[in-house]
């Protein structure tokens, strides 16, 4: 008898189809800013995995948010307003979002 994928595994299937149709991210992509191998990241678009993880539940996560990324708070627009105002490049904010992202996904045992 054939076990089905739990929903949050179908749900991750779908969105990473979605993500990669659209070119959004790549495996590498996904699997760097999240701590996901792109093993995982792979088998998980293929409908191959059996159970659900805190790795694959933050990689839905993840894909959800490129496929419906939220809108900019007031207070995030003023940062990044200021952070230019004060001679900030385009370069350097997202080298620092970047980093902030993988300590924080750190952070959580991603």
């Amino acid at each position: 008898m054939v076990q089905a994928n739990p929903p949050g595994l179908i749900d991750l299937q779908r969105a990473l189809k979605r993500v990669l149709h659209a070119r959004l991210a790549t495996q590498m992509a996904m699997s760097r800013n999240t701590g996901v191998p792109q093993s995982t990241i792979s088998k998980a678009k293929r409908g191959m995995l059996r159970r659900e993880t805190a790795g694959t539940r933050l990689l839905l996560k993840y894909a959800n948010s490129l496929l419906e990324p939220p809108a900019a708070r007031p207070a995030i627009e003023k940062a990044v307003t200021g952070f230019f105002s004060a001679g900030g490049r385009e370069a350097e904010l997202l080298e620092t979002i970047t980093l902030a992202t993988r300590l924080v996904l750190g952070r959580r045992g991603a």
